[in-house]
């Protein structure tokens, strides 16, 4: 279980929730997230709302790259993290069938 922290170009927090991996097959991950307080509002964030995500596991780059929306083609957000020493960092962007239309930060540490 992880506390994760999303911001926008501008370094202005958007959201604050946990994310949860349930289950690592191989380089495959699974699990949900939930935001539980939204500072800026947007159909992307969803406050307390129990969502599902997807992922791979990079074992040599210490890296997850995870699909916040594994059951849509389209409108996904993608979140990209690397382990730090005691947390992951890395980024997101929103993509649509034009590509990325807007992306941003983001921070996870593991709950003890």
């Amino acid at each position: 279980k992880y506390s994760l922290q999303v911001y926008d170009r501008s370094k202005e927090m958007l959201a604050e929730g946990v994310f949860e991996i349930d289950n690592i097959d191989g380089d495959k991950l699974s699990g949900t997230y939930t935001f539980t307080k939204v500072y800026q509002q947007s159909q992307l964030l969803r406050e307390n709302q129990n969502q599902e995500l997807a992922g791979t596991l990079s074992q040599d780059r210490k890296q997850a790259f995870i699909n916040t929306n594994p059951r849509l083609a389209d409108a996904n957000v993608f979140i990209t993290l690397t382990a730090g020493m005691y947390s992951y960092f890395g980024k997101w962007r929103y993509s649509t069938y034009v590509g990325t239309v807007d992306e941003g930060t983001v921070r996870a540490s593991k709950i003890e």
